[in-house]
Order: C-alpha cells, then structure tokens, then sequence
C-alpha cells in the first residue's frame, strides 16, 4: 500500500484524549430523537430521561469500554432493516440495508467518530468532498461542470470522464485493510484496538415485518447506521485516491486535458467517483488497472453495468475499441451527479425539470390535507426552501424556472392546488417581503440564488483549501484580477460568467486593507470606500492621472509617503482626501469581508440576503398583526383585512360581477372593508362590545376610530 500521511503530534493528543463523563453526557445529547432503537429496543429519549437513574451505569459502561476495549456481544448485536432503493423492488439487491444499533453502542462510537471527524481535513486529500469539515457538496458539482466544459463539441482534444459505481460499497470493506489503513496513519494503538473492538464483533439480526431472524455473525463490511462508518469509509476511499493521483504523476494514465497543472485525476464523495483522463484507450485500460488492485486491497470492486463513460473528440475506432476490450458505450451528458444536472453547456429549463417536478410533487402531497392559509404558509417557508436551496447553492436558476416554482408556490398557497395562480390576492413579489415590510417573509427565490451566487465569489477570496478555488484561480486568475475579467468570455464557462455578473453587489462586501500594496490592483480591487476606482473615477481615470490600467497600490507608495497627481475632479478630490488618511506598511495587503462596513470571519447567508435584497419602507401595523400571542388564522385575516385584499363587495364589482353592492348588515352604505369593519352599524357596536374594555381600555364610540387608523 501506498505510504499515508502520518498522524500529527496535535492529531495524537486529541484521539489519546481521555473520555469524560461531560463528554458522554453532552453525546447523548445531541443523538436525534425518532430513530428506531437497536436490538435492546430503547431509543436515545429514553436514556435522556432515565439519566438521573441510570446515568451512572451508562457511564461506567462506556468508561470501562475506552480502559479495556473489550466490545459484548448483546452491545455490539444489529437489527437489519431493509429498506427500498426505488419503488416496485423486487429482488435483494434493490434493497438497502440498514443498521439499527443500540444506543450504548452508538454513544462510543459516536465519542470515537467525534475524535476521528477532527483529523480528517489533514489526512484526507481535496478531492475527496464527502464528510470532512468544511468541504461543500456543491464544490464537487461546479468543478465537474469546469472539466467537462464543451463536451458537447467535437473538436475539442481527446477526452474522457469515467463515472465510477462501486458496488456495495460499504457493506464489502475489508475490516483488516481498514485496520491497515489507520496502522499506516499511526494512530494511536489504544484508539485502534477500540476501533477494531467496535468494528470487527458484530452480529446480525434481519428484521422483516416486525419479525428478527436467528442471529449470525458478520465478516466483512462497515455498517450504514453505525456514525463510525462515514470517517472510516472516506479513509479507505482515500488511498484510492492517493493511488490515482500517483497513478496519473507515473504515467499509468494521462491527465485529462486542462488538468495536468494541478495534477486533477477525479472528484469524490464517499463512494461517487468520477475520474478524468485522456481520451485513449490505453489511459482508460490503466485507470481500470488501478481500480482492480483498490479492489483486492479492500474489497471493493466496480460495478461495470452502472459505470459510465463520457467522451468528447474521441474517434469512433477508439470507442469501438473501447467498448469491445472495456465493455463500456459511451453515454451522453446531462446527467444526475450528486442529485444534481451535469452539463457541458449552460444550465436549461429542460434540465430543471427534475427540480420542477420535485416542487409540484410536494405541493401536491399536501392539497389533500385542508390546510388552512396558515398552514399552507408554514410548509412553504420550511419545505419549498431546502429543495429549492440545494439548486441555488450550485447554479443559477432559469427565469422561467424561478417563475416556475413561485407559480406552483403560490397556486398552492391561495388555491390550495397547484393547477393555476390566478386570481392570487396578492402578488408573490409583495409576499417575498419581511413582515415588518408588509410581506410575509417567504424566501424570493431570484435574490436567494444571487445569495448563494455571492457565497461562492466568497469562497474565491478566502477558502484557499477548496479544489474548486484553486481551479478558477489557475484557470481565470493567474493572469488578471478577479474585478477585471470580461464577464462576456467565452472561453469561461457558463456558471463563472454568471458569477461575473454579480461582481457589482459583492464590490462594497469585500475590502483590501492596504499595507505595503504589492497585492493590491490600483484601479481594480476594491481598497476604497468607492469600489474598483476604474468604475469611480471612469475609463479615462489611468490616462488622466498618470497610473497605468494595471498598476498596484505598492507603485504609489515612496519611502516619503503616497505619490499622488495632482486631482482633476471632484472624484480624484474625495478620492485622495481618503488616501492620504492611509498609513502603509511592512505588513501584506489583507482581503476582509465586510458586511454594514463591519469585517466578518465567516459567510452569513442570512447578513448577505438583508444586504442586498430590495426593501420597502416598514409599515406601522406589522407588529400589531406578526405578535407573538396571535393567533395564525386570524392573523392571516388581518394581514388581508390591512391590505384591502378581502373579497368586499365593492371590490366585486370592480371584476364585472353583476352584484348589488349595498352591505347586507345595514342595507344602506356600499360594502367595502372600511364599511364592513367600521362604519357599519352592526360592525361599529361589535368592535365597542369587544375591543374597548378588553385590548383598549378605551372609552365608548372610540374603538373602531382606532382601528380604523390602523388601516
């Protein structure tokens, strides 16, 4: 095997870390409620309600367990739960199975996960994305959209994307290879006998319809449901990667074209590989050599009927070839990756359509129900938000599918259906706002995709460890800063030119902070309060005072302070005022984000959508309405009632309905809400009777004046 980075003397103290009482306790905590027990049948809310009777058996459990790593059989036994991959399965392998562990068992485990989640940014190589902190899905997804950039074309340089099923990927691990793996990071040796103790004793139960199967005992795999399994997984996928990664540096296979520079052979998670090579077969052969000896190190083998192969400029004799030595024909882009569309090209409505349909399914899941205005509002503001979010946070919604969805959204939420939006009584533009604006605060979906958008423009200037940054800085940054890049190049993809665009809302977020201004862009990068000072000052700023278009700050700055032209305008007169307020330094520039002119340490979505969203002026009422002792249903009803948006008659008539307008409490004003509400004498003498003694305090005849003032 491979030589493994080793663990740090940091990376021992925490796995040698002993085990408290505090740190079990906290554990149990934070297990999830609602999950089916073990074999034992207690759940975690049982033991968090029992923990003052039998919170020190647990923990002198558990304690004993991490002095002496001896695993009990009846602690370490395993309900199977098979659960359907897809819907009509009818043989084995379409199911799934599932581990359902006992709780005791699950707080070690947890406690051992814990220490091993800590380590694995250092020991797991960028490619792999799957359960190491701070690594995002979506990098996985964007970085696949670069490489295969232009598939679509044939002209382009030979080129290959394997995407990699391993079969029964978890359930086929060798546990001595896993063991092996750890050895080869030099972990601690008491860390991996508890390991070894949790891992290599189980036994197994098949529940099927209530009913358990004789125990047996197991001999290979690591359990889905057991939170070890995710780390441990990753670490074995890891020399895979390693093995590719030396693979391609020793000539086995060729990079594919693009990615020599930064030595990318492939993009992981978990057990999803997609692998980029040469567009030959001799590069494809030795990738296939590299996956069969992965395979008899760890067990785990390729699924050759699930694997595709995608190519781009590749003549038809090698794909002949291809197909009769490898069995594998060439598929065709888009595809699903990750559960979301990978293209070669720019995102269409067409390509949505699985996330349409996924919203329209929802909506319709819940019209049966007879939710009330409010309820309906719930599910929209929780539910249509994660599905719609997991897109936004990779790409740039469609128009028309943004449409799409507020459509749906609001054909359900007035209608209770999701065939038609008309006759909606207020526009979903208006409801997308807070409701201190009058709104009702449901995400606008085109501002939340810009959100996301900016996130990543983000993730440019301060997540140096991301795959995917490093690649749009050695592909679109080596040469031109970010701020001066054509947003119309078309040698860019489609999603970095879409990033362009927002560079005018991310300009009074991020700040060069100047110290000896070597990395600082004089027009470009925004080190003023004024942005990019080539859109302050103008295009005919570097010409008309002296400084070249790409000039740093550092060429302003003498021994004797800053070097400055004489100003010309108003513009270069603010704009020197603020300038000589500058002391440089010894020190390098520092790139801040800044949110309300306040520097940040991390991306708050939640900050950058109030700062760039469009905002109306806060209504008086808001809080008379959104208080927290309301009841929703009629707070719904005054929120309409305020609007003026209730079906009175007077509004009637003005659709065409033949109506007789007179109020049919009084007979003798026209309805309108004000009428209804107020003026009636009906209405009049209810809201004395009920409001003025109870809310008010007000006297006789002055209630309904108040009310109307509201409005």
């Amino acid at each position: 095997m491979l030589p493994l980075p080793v663990c740090s003397s940091a990376h021992l103290l925490v796995l040698s870390e002993s085990i408290t009482v505090d740190m079990i306790k906290t554990s149990l905590s934070g297990m999830p409620s609602s999950k089916t027990p073990g074999p034992d049948g207690f759940p975690a809310e049982f033991f968090r309600a029992t923990w003052g009777i039998l919170g020190s058996e647990i923990t002198t459990a558990i304690l004993n367990f991490f002095e002496s790593p001896f695993m009990p059989k009846s602690l370490n036994s395993t309900s199977l739960v098979l659960l359907q991959k897809r819907p009509g399965a009818e043989e084995l392998k379409d199911y799934r199975p599932i581990s359902c562990l006992n709780t005791i068992y699950k707080l070690i485990t947890c406690l051992l996960a814990k220490k091993l989640k800590s380590i694995l940014p250092d020991l797991i190589v960028p490619n792999q994305i799957a359960f190491v902190k701070d690594r995002l899905l979506l990098e996985n997804v964007l970085l696949a959209s670069e490489v295969i950039k232009g598939y679509h074309k044939q002209n382009l340089t030979p080129r290959m994307t394997l995407k990699v099923d391993i079969s029964k990927a978890f359930d086929f691990v060798r546990w001595d290879f896993v063991l092996s793996v750890l050895q080869a990071h030099k972990v601690p040796l008491d860390f991996l006998q508890a390991i070894r103790s949790c891992i290599c004793s189980p036994s197994f139960s098949v529940s099927i319809n209530g009913t358990t199967s004789r125990y047996f005992k197991g001999k290979t795999g690591l359990r889905q449901g057991d939170p070890l399994s995710p780390s441990l997984f990753v670490m074995v996928m890891n020399v895979l990667s390693l093995m590719l990664n030396k693979a391609a540096a020793d000539g086995v296979f060729v990079y594919h074209p693009g990615c020599e520079n930064l030595e990318l052979t492939h993009l992981s998670f978990a057990d999803d590989l997609l692998i980029f090579l040469a567009g030959n077969l001799d590069s494809l052969k030795g990738v296939f050599r590299v996956l069969k000896r992965f395979e008899e190190l760890s067990g785990l083998a390729v699924n050759i009927s699930k694997t595709s192969l995608f190519c781009s400029g590749v003549d038809p004799l090698t794909l002949a070839e291809i197909e009769t030595t490898v069995g594998l024909v060439p598929s065709a882009l888009p595809i699903r990756y990750l559960g979301l569309p990978l293209c070669s090209r720019k995102l269409s409505v067409a390509d949505c359509d699985p996330l349409i349909t996924q919203v329209r399914k929802k909506l319709n899941s819940w019209t049966h129900r007879l939710l009330s205005l409010a309820g309906r509002y719930t599910l929209l503001s929780t539910v249509i938000p994660g599905i719609v979010g997991f897109w936004s946070s990779a790409f740039f919604l469609p128009k028309a599918v943004i449409g799409k969805i507020n459509s749906l959204s609001s054909a359900f939420f007035w209608h209770d259906s999701t065939d038609t939006a008309r006759g909606a009584k207020v526009s979903w533009f208006d409801i997308s706002f807070p409701k201190k604006e009058g709104g009702l605060g449901l995400r606008n979906l085109k501002t939340w995709n810009e959100t996301c958008a900016l996130k990543l423009i983000w993730m440019l200037f301060f997540r140096a460890g991301s795959i995917w940054v490093a690649w749009i800085r050695h592909k679109y940054l080596s040469h031109s800063p970010f701020w001066a890049l054509n947003g119309k190049n078309y040698e860019f993809s489609w999603m970095f030119r879409q990033i362009l665009k927002l560079r005018g809302k991310a300009n009074p977020l991020i700040r060069n902070l100047i110290g000896n201004g070597d990395d600082t862009f004089f027009w470009w990068d925004p080190w003023t309060p004024y942005g990019p000072l080539i859109y302050y000052i103008g295009c005919e700023g570097p010409a008309s005072m002296g400084i070249p278009l790409f000039s740093t700050v550092s060429e302003l700055i003498t021994t004797q302070g800053w070097t400055l032209p004489p100003p010309r305008s108003e513009k270069q007169l603010n704009l020197q005022v603020f300038i000589t307020t500058l002391i440089p330094s010894a020190s390098s520039d520092r790139t801040v984000w800044l949110v309300d002119e306040v520097i940040q340490d991390s991306f708050s979505s939640r900050q950058v959508w109030e700062c760039i969203r469009e905002k109306k002026p806060v209504v008086p009422w808001a809080n008379l309405i959104w208080h927290k002792a309301r009841v929703p249903r009629h707070a719904f009803s005054a929120w309409l009632f305020v609007l003026n948006r209730n079906p009175t008659l007077d509004r009637l008539s003005r659709w065409d309905y033949d109506i007789e307008q007179t109020c049919l409490l009084c007979g003798v004003a026209d309805e309108s809400r004000d009428h209804l509400f107020f003026s009636c004498p009906f209405s009049h003498q209810v809201w004395d009777e009920t409001l003025m003694r109870h809310i008010f305090g007000l006297t006789s005849g002055v209630a309904s004046l108040h009310l109307r003032n509201m409005a």
